[in-house]
């Protein structure tokens, strides 16, 4: 039985519920799992905390302004052929002019248009933010290639379960000065470890850290300007090793000792609703 979908729309921001809160959504995980995702060139490795372009070919950086006021830029993460996924917290009351993908030194870019911002209808922002996941669909589908290519999700029950295993995390970013605006096309990539949720919550003001949620430690490296950036870790997925995404940066402590990021693999019920859901 196909998965109810509630759909509002305002322009191009959407919210879609979905009427099954435990199953993944049969079309949208067969557009997961039909794509090659999570691999990078081996010949383009890390230089430091500096990162040639190829070997994160996922990383997206998304065109935003609010209040008319000039473009800064935010990061997501392509997850198919025409889905990014990033914050919601980015997209909300913001307007997103485009998504460009295959960013970094001397490679090329290409810039496409926006057709629709997906919120998740649970999203929360204030006192604190809960539910911080949003999808972007492109206005067209993109070819992969060396520098644009998916990062894998947790699309089954044994990578759903590695999350609340995996000690360490790799948090991806471009962020590399005090504002969204000071940054270059370098990526960074930090090792972050899990902080226990009572820990946590008590480092921010006791607000509870749902089991929705991963806290991390952070780093000034990639911290400032980081929201949407991927947490991710290269583990074994269909036959050799690959980069699956398991959080979204949302929020952190103003000093960058720790944050409070999205949990992605209880978000795959919804993320495969969106991308599964067929046009009237």
């Amino acid at each position: 039985m196909k998965s109810l979908m509630l759909v509002s729309c305002i322009g191009l921001i959407c919210i879609i519920a979905s009427g099954s809160a435990e199953k993944l959504n049969p079309e949208g995980l067969h557009e997961l799992e039909k794509q090659e995702c999570g691999v990078h060139k081996k010949d383009l490795p890390f230089i430091g905390n500096e990162n040639i372009p190829s070997s994160r070919p996922w990383m997206a950086r998304l065109k935003v302004s609010i209040d008319e006021k000039d473009p800064i830029e935010y990061i997501g993460t392509l997850i198919s052929d025409q889905f990014v996924l990033t914050a919601a917290h980015i997209v909300d009351n913001t307007k997103i002019h485009s998504v460009r993908l295959g960013v970094g030194e001397n490679s090329t870019v290409e810039e496409i248009d926006v057709e629709k911002i997906i919120k998740h209808p649970d999203f929360k922002l204030n006192p604190i933010t809960y539910n911080d996941i949003a999808l972007v669909k492109l206005a067209r589908k993109v070819d992969f290639k060396e520098n644009i290519s998916p990062i894998c999700l947790p699309v089954n029950e044994d990578l759903q379960q590695k999350v609340e295993t995996l000690e360490g995390l790799l948090l991806t970013g471009f962020s590399n000065g005090n504002t969204n605006t000071e940054r270059n096309n370098i990526l960074r990539e930090i090792n972050v470890s899990r902080v226990d949720r009572p820990k946590c919550s008590k480092s921010f003001r006791n607000f509870t850290i749902e089991p929705t949620q991963i806290c991390t430690t952070l780093n000034e490296i990639v911290c400032k300007g980081s929201s949407g950036s991927p947490l991710s870790s290269q583990v074994e997925f269909l036959g050799k090793e690959r980069f699956v995404q398991f959080g979204i940066v949302s929020y952190g402590l103003g000093d960058c000792s720790m944050g409070a990021n999205t949990n992605v693999a209880r978000f795959m019920p919804w993320i495969t609703a969106v991308i599964g859901e067929k046009p009237l």
